[in-house]
């Protein structure tokens, strides 16, 4: 069985729940972990606290399914794609690097710079916008 397979049977079809054999449970638990995290800050503490390296992922699994006993629907975010949060510059590429030619710092430097020292990176950028123009 498939990942899609197990957690329709979790959620839908509980009574099947017990065909599933050990070895598909152990292979799908990390996802399923995963998934179920996202219900609530109560499911995200037993995720947490069940991914571990050295447990019985089967019988775990068998636990995620008796605590979600009382869920009779698929949650509808549940096979989306995870997606990591992707960090937004602070400042275009084009002054980024604009600031990293005149001033030899390493961009974790910058990085710095531009959560505390914002308002100082920004009027250095400015200065040297102007004086890109003049020359």
């Amino acid at each position: 069985m498939d990942f899609k397979e197990i957690s329709n049977t979790m959620f839908t079809k509980k009574n099947m729940y017990d065909t599933i054999n050990n070895k598909d449970k152990e292979n799908s638990f990390y996802i399923i972990n995963k998934k179920l995290s996202l219900i609530s800050d109560k499911h995200l503490k037993i995720a947490q606290f069940f991914n571990t390296k050295y447990v019985k992922k089967d019988l775990l699994l068998d636990m995620w399914n008796i605590l979600l006993r009382n869920i009779n629907y698929v949650p509808k975010y549940f096979y989306l794609p995870l997606t990591k949060n992707k960090k937004k510059s602070i400042i275009p590429v084009k002054d980024k690097n604009l600031f990293l030619e005149y001033f030899p710092i390493k961009e974790t430097e910058l990085i710095f710079l531009l959560k505390y020292y914002k308002d100082d990176v920004d009027y250095e950028i400015k200065k040297l916008k102007r004086f890109n123009k003049n020359s």
